[in-house]
């Protein structure tokens, strides 16, 4: 596995900012805090993804 670069380290950080101080936008938390789990897998009508696969997305 490659080390960590200078880079690595501020676009991780920047990440972690994003997702938990709401700078511009809510956070992480915020946003998914009373989602209705049984509609998380439901695609929207002219979305291509769920909630549930994006937020996999951004967990992986």
């Amino acid at each position: 596995m490659p080390k960590n670069t200078s880079a690595d380290t501020v676009i991780k950080k920047q990440l972690t900012e994003l997702l938990t101080i709401a700078i511009a936008h809510a956070t992480f938390k915020d946003a998914v805090e009373n989602l209705a789990l049984n509609i998380v897998g439901n695609i929207p009508n002219n979305l291509p993804y769920s909630i549930w696969q994006l937020v996999e997305h951004i967990r992986n």
